[in-house]
């Protein structure tokens, strides 16, 4: 997919996957719906569930931050 949406969507996961790993977490994808969720990256445990969109994921992190 070459759509300006998509590569935006890519750049953000690219920029919060960072702050994500940081804290020992992960970024994924529930095949399913098309959303992210948050795992921790040692047990696989889902942290956070899905749905989420990039933009709820940032809030979680900038909550973690405060």
């Amino acid at each position: 997919d070459s759509s300006p949406d998509f590569h935006s969507t890519i750049r953000k996961l690219l920029d919060l996957a960072p702050r994500a790993q940081a804290y020992g977490f992960g970024i994924e994808i529930d095949k399913t719906t098309r959303s992210f969720f948050i795992s921790d990256l040692k047990t696989k445990t889902v942290i956070v569930p899905p749905p989420m969109n990039l933009s709820m994921v940032e809030e979680w992190l900038d909550d973690r931050n405060a």
